[in-house]
């Protein structure tokens, strides 16, 4: 296995604790590991060489010894210098059977035989703890198991020991304690339950703040961070992100570490003007190639295949407080241990928001009186904000612009939060923030640029418009006080498979109009009543299944059927007393010896009795034994059918549910609902919050955001002369005309139903759950269409006023705070580490404290080389979850040629996130990534639907 080694496949992996791919190791892991191999495998062959041969051979020291000599010929650090090591390393690999990764095995359990023999139900357990991690504890788990797995395995235990045909499987009558002495537990505690899931690869450890957080590699948000990587790594070829560069002068930069295969990773084309050859190369391929750009520049070059579109530049924003008392973790101590006194409370605090980019740094330089003079005359003085109600709600109901003054700075802005201060920080802070920040880059750059913002989903952030799409502002069904939803123009991710009513190209309404059909999942005769109003004393009401029944067999549905599938179940056919039955199932382990109990049997007496009886089989046959021939034997309040011949005893005439009864209705037209009298009422009651803030914003009266409890809206209310009090109906069923169709009519029209497959009383918005707990995704409403592109491509608020403005915002991912806002998350890093280290003597009053919060934030500090230094790191995350979606054939030779819309969105550990982001840092991943995104050949296509 050494000398195969070398093709680095089974053969290397196998050499290795965890049989590692050598793809998922860092650059130092890897050739470390060579190392050891080549050392121990160099030993062994020295060892029976010379050992049992001479002096020489009864001293195996001397071998090591030889290995040290045999390392120094190559002069590589890495190799050994010391005999003792290349001995540890021998007695390490004879000792575990594999190299260590670490330098101590790991102490990892292993799995349990319960849990290998039932893999079903270890992903269950795992999933169970990936959907409650909120909260989740071993006390939970313990009980998940106890009440949910062990009652499961143990009804549908097989035995394992079974001697006769092979395709005859032989059910044992087993409890939760013999399941227990099968798998060799005493008993199962909290503490076994604690190490099953450190086997199952769940730790408990300190709480702290990390990026990789339970919805890190949820699905959805796979999804968003592909197509973010996506269009960010498209957007680059537009921006200040280049460097080029020919041989001689690549050669002169890198100096001792040039490499020839470094040629290779860049774009090699022909200066027009000096037809010299020369490569282009991202400026984060080298760190020398950033070097090359000082604090006045922009950053990099343009590209040279940016073509004729516009240049991007682009702003990365986040919020982030600061608090008075706020220290690092940890403080030296004196000689007598004693230390620094620390406050109990956080202390005032002040939130700061704020733009930064690879172009201006960190906010943005500071502007001379004549720039400040233009931008007021051209965009402040005497012009009101675009977005009026915003200005209003942060500038205490006024809509005009300020003037700016000496040392004013859109770009970072301080804000002292609380309810007695200037409240707290929201969306209309925000766009008022770019707003200005729009001013400023207008009067300097013109048209010159488009500006991109990236923000997160925090505070405000991800405000909808009133008629914006979003599942949890529906209904499942039409009406209500949902609210109305603008129309959807249909593209190909819309649309399902069953049935759909609209094709690529048309606009969905998501209102119920005159001409519509109306809702599918009603009776005829209640769609055709609604469809003229609200329907004042009568109502609809169920009919009775055994009537829905009746009226199915008279019109010969059934004729000369004995069995019918609806949806996923088949149903017997009782033509004689016409009714449907489920299929006969067999009673269960548990319920068997329930049956026992009831009729007095003791089946761990049976059991004992002899060995043969310990089959399933035994047992119902001593049940049917002690029944008379003649008995009617009742189980739970319904019959049971003994099966003598068979040895079997059957829940039989399972009445068919009342939702297969509505299907076969709606099918066939058959009317399930009854128009049924009763008395409509009418009351007064007070209006909400809601209702009365919005009669008095439409009335023209702006509301102070301390003013908005429900007395003081009602005050205000009086005060203008607007009623406080509505009129509503009681025992009216609402009209479908004019009204929100609701999720489950959206999902019906787009054909994501398969109501082939279920009832349409199986389509919940969560949906509806498997035998493990998990959701059967396919009849949630709320998966089908958050699904959709039209839900996931909804603009924001912000997004839409930005656009308005003239530029455009981009969401990062949620939960990936490590690529967000171009390395913004890494600058507030970088300020707070230096804001904890400071003095209490420098922050013991409000003033000190804010005037050193603005040091740790000033231009100086956070320097353009640390603000590039930061974006370069969010990139180095971007480019390793871009490497995610190329398969590992690709990633061998080089990406020659790809499609960024063809490639696949994958989920990662944190472990292999991290990884990848160290090959991106080393001269292999540049090979693996420039090569493929740098080259000619590449295909970058714009979206299909675009």
């Amino acid at each position: 296995m050494f000398r195969n080694r070398h093709d680095f496949g089974n053969s290397w992996s196998a050499l290795v604790e965890g049989k590692p791919d050598p793809k998922d190791l860092s650059h130092f892991s890897f050739e470390r590991l060579n190392v050891k191999m080549a050392c121990i495998e160099k030993v062994t062959e020295l060892a029976l060489e010379n050992l049992g041969k001479g002096e020489k051979g009864q001293n195996f020291e001397y071998c090591c010894a030889e290995v040290v000599k045999w390392c120094s010929k190559f002069g590589n650090p890495r190799y050994p210098t010391n005999a003792e090591v290349v001995r540890r390393w021998h007695a390490e690999f004879r000792t575990h059977g594999v190299i260590l990764v670490r330098q101590v095995p790991s102490k990892i359990p292993s799995m349990p035989r319960f849990l290998i023999d039932n893999v079903d139900k270890a992903i269950a357990i795992r999933n169970f703890v990936k959907t409650n991690i909120d909260g989740i504890s071993v006390e939970h788990v313990h009980t998940y198991i106890m009440e949910n797995i062990f009652p499961s395995v143990a009804d549908n235990f097989v035995d394992p020991c079974w001697e006769g045909n092979e395709d005859e499987e032989v059910q044992i009558q087993i409890t939760i304690e013999d399941l227990f002495k099968h798998y060799n537990l005493k008993n199962f505690s909290h503490s076994t339950a604690y190490r099953w899931m450190i086997a199952l690869g769940m730790r408990y450890c300190d709480r702290r703040k990390n990026y990789y957080v339970d919805g890190h590699e949820r699905e959805d948000v796979v999804e968003a961070r592909w197509r973010f990587v996506r269009n960010y790594l498209r957007d680059e070829l537009q921006m200040h992100r280049w460097i080029q560069l020919s041989e001689d002068e690549i050669v002169a930069i890198c100096g001792d570490k040039f490499d020839k295969d470094m040629l290779a990773t860049g774009f090699k084309y022909e200066d027009p003007v000096s037809r010299e050859t020369k490569y282009e190369f991202h400026v984060d391929s080298n760190r020398k190639f950033q070097e090359q750009f000082g604090p006045s520049t922009m950053g990099g070059n343009l590209s040279v295949r940016k073509g004729n579109k516009k240049t991007i530049i682009q702003f990365g924003h986040d919020e982030a407080i600061f608090n008075m008392n706020a220290y690092s973790s940890k403080c030296w101590n004196d000689c007598d241990g004693a230390q620094p006194v620390c406050q109990k409370s956080e202390g005032a605090g002040i939130m700061y928001s704020a733009l930064q980019s690879r172009e201006f740094g960190f906010g943005f330089r500071e502007l001379t009186d004549e720039e400040i003079e233009e931008i007021n005359h051209k965009f402040r003085r005497g012009k009101h904000y675009r977005n009026s109600e915003s200005a209003k709600a942060v500038n205490k109901g006024r809509s005009n612009k300020p003037e700016f003054k000496k040392g004013d700075n859109p770009f970072v802005c301080a804000f002292e939060f609380g309810v007695s201060k200037e409240g707290y920080w929201s969306y209309d802070h925000l766009i008022i923030q770019i707003e200005d920040c729009f001013d400023v880059l207008n009067t300097l750059f013109g048209s010159a640029y488009k500006f991109h913002f990236l923000v997160d989903h925090s505070c405000g952030h991800d405000r909808e418009c009133p008629d914006a799409l979003n599942i949890h502002a529906m209904n499942k069904e039409f009406g209500g006080k949902q609210r109305l939803i603008h129309d959807s123009l249909l593209t190909k991710g819309c649309l399902g498979t069953y049935n759909p009513k609209f094709k690529v190209g048309d606009t969905q309404s998501f209102t119920f109009c005159e001409s519509s059909s109306g809702p599918f999942f009603m009776s005829p005769l209640e769609r055709e009543t609604l469809e003229n109003g609200d329907l004042h004393d009568s109502k609809f009401v169920p009919i009775p299944k055994n009537v829905l029944l009746q009226r199915l067999f008279e019109k010969g549905l059934f004729i000369n059927l004995d069995t019918i599938r609806i949806a996923n179940c088949e149903f017997r056919i009782d033509h004689q007393n016409r009714m449907l039955y489920g299929k006969d199932k067999k009673l269960s382990a548990n319920e068997i010896r329930s049956l026992c109990e009831d009729r007095h049997i003791d089946p761990h007496a049976f059991q004992q009795q002899r060995p043969s009886n310990n089959t399933l089989q035994a047992l119902v046959k001593h049940l049917i034994d002690n029944i008379p021939l003649h008995e009617t034997v009742k189980f739970q309040n319904r019959m049971v059918h003994i099966d003598r011949l068979n040895n079997c005893i059957w829940k039989r005439n399972n009445i068919i549910p009342t939702m297969y009864v509505r299907k076969l209705c709606r099918e066939n037209d058959v009317e399930w609902k009854l128009q049924k009298p009763c008395v409509s009422n009418s009351k007064e009651v007070d209006k909400s919050i809601k209702e009365l803030l919005k009669d008095l914003t439409n009335d023209g009266h702006f509301i102070p955001r301390n003013r908005m409890k429900k007395a003081d809206l009602i005050s205000f209310a009086t005060k203008y002369d607007i009623p406080i009090k509505k009129t509503v109906e009681t025992q009216v069923t609402e009209g479908w005309v004019g009204k929100a169709k609701g999720k489950l009519q959206i999902a019906f029209e787009r054909g994501l139903l398969n109501l082939e497959k279920y009832c349409v009383e199986e389509f919940s918005d969560k949906g509806k759950k498997d035998e493990n707990g998990n959701v059967i995704r396919e009849t949630s409403l709320n998966e089908l269409l958050a699904s959709c592109s039209d839900f996931i491509e909804e603009e924001s608020m912000l997004q839409k006023n930005i656009k308005d403005l003239g530029g455009q915002c981009i969401h990062s991912p949620k939960y990936h705070c490590e690529i967000a806002g171009e390395g913004i998350e890494y600058s507030w890093g970088n300020s707070k580490m230096k804001y904890r280290r400071s003095k209490m003597i420098d922050r013991d009053s409000f003033k000190k404290f804010r005037e050193t919060v603005e040091e740790c934030l000033s231009r100086t500090y956070l320097t353009m080389e640390r603000i590039r230094m930061n974006s370069r790191r969010a990139h180095e995350y971007i480019v390793a979850y871009f490497i995610l979606s190329i398969s590992d054939d690709n990633l061998d030779g080089g990406i020659k040629e790809f499609e960024l819309d063809a490639l696949k969105p994958q989920a990662a550990s944190a472990s292999k996130i991290e990884q990848l982001k160290e090959r991106v840092r080393s001269h292999r991943a540049a090979l693996d990534f420039d090569t493929g995104f740098c080259k000619a050949t590449v295909c970058i296509k714009e979206e299909s639907q675009k």
